[in-house]
Order: structure tokens, then C-alpha cells, then sequence
């Protein structure tokens, strides 16, 4: 994820389970924290302040400010966090669960899960079942 304002780089590693800051303009690391699990993906907050980590195998969304360089925070959600996206007014974190096919809905200020959508293929289950036809 890149703040273009700060020269920043955020990425995060299933390999090694760390968040890596890196200054674009020095083209260094200046920053490895280790993230306790496999990182997935990352999201910068529409102010820059927080960067939010999907951890695939700990169910949960870390929270890192930016500002102060550490995590201050961590939200559980569905099995498999993945795919991350914020809201049109930044308030909400929508999370895509890949093992229980849900989506959980969270308002970032409360650091709580509000509602765990099911988008599953079939709403009788959670799980992928392909159809017969498919097997």
C-alpha cells in the first residue's frame, strides 16, 4: 500500500509474517514488525493514520498506526481474512473471510464487527459446494 505523500511503502509477507515500511525516496526497510501470522493484504485509512492487516491464519485485522509506528489494535473477524475495502466515508471495513465465505462488516471507530454477511454460493452454506456438475 503507498502513501504517496510520505514516500512510504507498507507491505505485508505470508513468507516471513511481517509488515515492511519502506522509504521509497532512500530506497531502504525502515521498519520489520513481525504480524504473528501469515499477512495477506493491507489498506491505508483516507487519512493515512492507520494502516489495516488481514492475517490469513489468526481470524483477525491488525491495526498499525502510521504516526506513531505501532500496532495499537487487532479485530477479530471470520476464518481466512483476506480481501480488505473501506467505505465511501472511510467509518466502515468490509473483510472478506475466505474459509467460512462471509464477509464481515466493522465500524473502524468501535474496533467492533457490527454484522458477518454470508456470501456464500448456496445460503443454506457456508462453505464453497460446487454443484454436481462441477465435481
Amino acid at each position: 500500500m503507498l502513501d504517496e505523500k510520505r514516500g512510504l511503502l507498507y507491505v505485508v509477507t505470508k513468507e516471513d509474517n511481517r509488515l515492511y515500511v519502506v522509504d521509497l525516496a532512500g530506497k531502504k526497510v525502515l521498519r520489520q514488525l513481525p504480524l504473528g501470522g501469515e499477512g495477506y493484504t493491507c489498506l491505508l485509512s483516507p487519512d493515512k493514520k492507520e494502516l489495516y492487516i488481514s492475517i490469513w491464519g489468526e481470524k483477525k485485522i491488525l491495526i498499525y498506526n502510521t504516526l506513531s509506528n505501532g500496532f495499537t489494535d487487532s479485530v477479530a473477524v471470520g476464518d481466512h481474512p483476506n480481501d480488505l475495502c473501506l467505505s465511501r466515508n472511510g467509518r466502515m471495513l468490509f473483510v472478506a473471510n475466505a474459509s467460512d465465505n462471509t464477509v464481515s462488516a466493522l465500524i473502524i471507530r468501535a474496533r467492533k464487527v457490527v454484522e458477518t454477511l454470508n456470501a456464500a454460493l448456496y445460503p443454506a452454506s457456508r462453505r464453497v459446494r460446487p454443484p454436481m456438475a462441477w465435481r
